[in-house]
């Protein structure tokens, strides 16, 4: 089941008509019809807005699955501190404050906090201007996509984790991108530290 699938389903479960729906997300019918019912597009605010109308969960929703959440309390935002590069390490520049937008998510992500992608390092599984949830808790495992940081300097990147040994039997990890065309880091010759593990992921328009 797609997106649209999922969308027109709960629709038809809720007896709610497009117009409805429009009156309730504050979008133009056309657009619901047009880019939501029929291509599938629609944007990481308006896919929350969504899953708080029809109580399911977003992540979810987005890859064209119903899940029913409990009640609507269930509900919290997060801060979406910066852009985080996909790339080599770069300095990230959080907001002000006053500027700081705030994610709608299920409260099981409550103390996390989102980053916007900003790079091509990790296509084609993610693209500019996807969401991600960090979890800053989490202890990382092998495939897991990490915010690898630079100690002493405001510079970070997002890659993929896994353990080496060298041939004397030290424990190491390597940040590597999904992209060839660019490069893999170590920790045996760069001072990193992960920040943090990817535990929800938002595609833009999607």
């Amino acid at each position: 089941m797609t997106f649209q699938d999922a969308l027109r389903k709960l629709l038809a479960d809720n007896k709610m008509t497009v117009n409805e729906l429009a009156e309730k997300t504050g979008v133009k019918q056309p657009s619901i019809s047009g880019g939501w019912l029929k291509k599938g597009s629609i944007s990481t605010d308006k896919l929350f807005t969504l899953s708080k109308i029809f109580n399911v969960d977003a992540e979810a929703l987005s890859e064209g699955r119903i899940e029913h959440l409990k009640p609507m309390s269930s509900f919290c935002t997060i801060p979406i501190l910066s852009k985080i590069p996909a790339g080599p390490f770069s300095e990230i520049i959080l907001d002000s404050l006053s500027d700081v937008e705030y994610l709608p998510v299920h409260c099981k992500f409550s103390k996390c906090f989102a980053l916007r992608i900003d790079g091509k390092s990790m296509e084609p599984e993610y693209h500019k201007g996807d969401y991600i949830i960090i979890d800053p808790d989490l202890l990382p495992q092998n495939g897991n996509d990490v915010v690898g940081y630079i100690e002493n300097y405001d510079k970070a990147t997002f890659k993929r984790f896994r353990e080496r040994y060298t041939n004397d039997g030290k424990l190491y990890f390597e940040l590597y991108p999904l992209n060839s065309d660019y490069p893999t880091y170590s920790s045996l010759t760069m001072k990193i530290a992960i920040r943090g593990v990817k535990v929800a992921w938002f595609k833009e328009g999607k």
